[in-house]
């Protein structure tokens, strides 16, 4: 089971991530994307919430990274823009619309994949040491524990699923929601969080 008694130091990581978050502001803000600002806003504020949270729980530092990759990967999909190749006029598009295997693997699937697997994991460490540092016991990965983690951090991609639409309502002159993206999404943020639980159970992360 994973237990860490101490904080490392994260000054590598803080540094990246503020500095790739000030990047993609000031890229977001010469492209007048004004609708990627609530994806930034909502990065700073989960900057803060691991930060606190951190120094509570003790995170492993390769958790701490992996949270941070996950932050630039958010932030580059719905803010850098590729060259249109479909002959739509030059028209360019974001990096979430990119698909690697047209219908069933994109990059917002790939990104979904990967985040779920990063807050399962984060669960689990949160778990592990709330128990240990309040009860003095030490958790093994069990069935029933690695169903708590999943489920709790689908609902965390729910949450998101949720703010996204929101954002969408607010910013779209259409306000039409795409149900078929959302349940791909809700498919590979149960994906992610699987495929961690497994190596939670084999690893004993």
């Amino acid at each position: 089971m994973f237990i860490q008694t101490k904080s490392p130091k994260i000054t590598g990581v803080a540094s990246f991530t503020i500095l790739y978050t000030l990047g993609f502001l000031a890229l977001s803000l010469s492209q007048e994307n004004f609708s990627a600002l609530p994806s930034l806003g909502a990065q700073l504020a989960l900057m803060l919430f691991v930060y606190v949270a951190h120094k509570r729980i003790h995170y492993a530092l390769p958790l701490i990274w992996c949270l941070s990759f996950l932050g630039l990967l958010n932030l580059a999909g719905g803010i850098t823009t590729l060259p249109s190749t479909d002959g739509s006029e030059g028209v360019p598009y974001y990096l979430n619309e990119l698909w690697v295997s047209r219908e069933w693997l994109s990059y917002s699937t790939c990104v979904h994949v990967y985040g779920l697997g990063v807050i399962t994991w984060a669960n689990w460490q949160t778990m592990c040491n709330i128990i240990h540092s309040r009860y003095q016991r030490r958790l093994m990965p069990s069935a029933g524990l690695l169903l708590l983690v999943i489920t709790s951090a689908i609902g965390y991609g729910a949450i998101g699923e949720i703010a996204v639409l929101l954002v969408d309502y607010c910013f779209s002159s259409e306000r039409v929601a795409d149900f078929g993206n959302i349940c791909k999404n809700m498919t590979a943020n149960l994906c992610g969080a699987l495929l961690t639980s497994v190596l939670i159970k084999l690893r004993n992360l």
